[in-house]
């Protein structure tokens, strides 16, 4: 039924997305190739969970199935989920720029957080967490810059206890650079919080372009081997701001600076959630920065 027409994305580490030509509507779609079950059955739930909340703010769940993929006069099985197609790409290569590297002004940057941040938190009202929330991950869709959310591989539909309070998760999952170091520590944690976590790392990567740190990982003795990283863990924001920024080029704000910290603080317990985000004074504007309106 499904024809290919290129690949897309995806290499021996990430599921292979193709566009394809649907043979019974003549239109394209994207075909996402899974290479376990495991990992295609927790999708397809999470998207039809989504799909039956009516949510607007995820890439589009059309199907999925398990089938015959032939390529290479090869006739190989593999599940696959069929969504919507996306051809405006994510945001890592629309701050890329093509392989020249430019961060987005304080402007821009406020508006993509926004958009963002709502989509996470329609996400977040069906208890339903990404746990991988990263610009590759976050889609361009139509004429408007809407952005959408997609790859929910490794999502969880979280229960709450008696008081309503969600009940912590354990395991090591999402990609290591973005990790989070209660996931590092391998500790029972908050999804939420490492959904927030997630955010201000893509925060800064919006801003500025470039790695904030590389891991989050500790030592026996609770030193973090990332010596960026380290610097935010001990608070000494001071010296972490000298290595980014040694001749302060950048001229970032200092309330940027502030929500940065509180999004990738080391105990999740002092990150805001996503509605005291819009608290913090780089955030205010916000509220006269309509979604609407472009991004230049």
């Amino acid at each position: 039924r499904y024809v290919l027409i290129e690949k897309i994305a995806g290499d021996e580490e990430r599921p292979e997305i193709y566009k394809v030509k649907d043979m019974q509507d003549n239109k394209e779609y994207a075909l996402k190739l899974l290479k376990d079950l495991r990992t295609y059955k927790n999708e397809k739930t999470i998207n039809e969970k989504i799909a039956k909340a009516n949510s607007s703010s995820v890439i589009k769940y059309i199907t999925s199935s398990v089938g015959y993929l032939i390529r290479e006069q090869k006739k190989e099985r593999f599940p696959y989920i069929i969504f919507e197609l996306s051809l405006k790409g994510n945001l890592f290569s629309y701050i890329s720029c093509n392989g020249t590297y430019l961060g987005l002004d304080d402007r821009n940057s406020k508006i993509l957080l926004h958009k963002i941040i709502s989509v996470v938190k329609d996400l977040h009202k069906l208890d339903i967490f990404h746990l991988d929330l990263k610009l590759e991950n976050l889609l361009f869709v139509g004429d408007n810059f809407t952005v959408k959310l997609c790859d929910f591989g490794i999502s969880t539909k979280v229960p709450r206890n008696p008081n309503g309070e969600l009940y912590n998760l354990k395991g090591k999952c999402g990609t290591p650079q973005y990790m989070a170091p209660e996931v590092h520590k391998k500790a029972p944690y908050n999804a939420e919080k490492v959904d927030i976590f997630n955010l201000g790392i893509i925060l800064f990567t919006l801003r500025l372009a470039r790695r904030c740190f590389q891991s989050t990982k500790c030592d026996k003795e609770n030193k973090c081997k990332d010596g960026l990283y380290n610097f935010i863990k001990e608070k000494n924001h001071l010296d972490y701001w000298k290595k980014i920024d040694p001749y302060d080029d950048l001229k970032l704000s200092k309330e940027f600076k502030e929500l940065y910290f509180k999004m990738v603080a080391f105990d999740p317990k002092e990150r805001p959630t996503l509605e005291e985000i819009y608290n913090f004074e780089w955030m205010k504007e916000i509220k006269e920065i309509k979604d609407s309106n472009p991004i230049e």
